[in-house]
């Protein structure tokens, strides 16, 4: 789904539609796997990332 949107340019008037696919991403991240395990933890860090950014 994300990377349909950056191959057509959604996101590119639309920041802030991006941020709510991340936040999106991480959240179904930590349910399916757990906030504790390594994926969990690594997409967390991922949207500290975005979220520095």
């Amino acid at each position: 789904m994300i990377q349909q949107k950056i191959n057509n340019k959604v996101y590119v008037n639309n920041s802030t539609e991006f941020i709510q696919d991340i936040e999106l991403m991480v959240a179904n991240c930590e349910q399916y796997n757990g906030k504790r395990s390594i994926l969990g933890r690594l997409a967390n860090r991922l949207l500290l990332y975005f979220k520095d950014c």
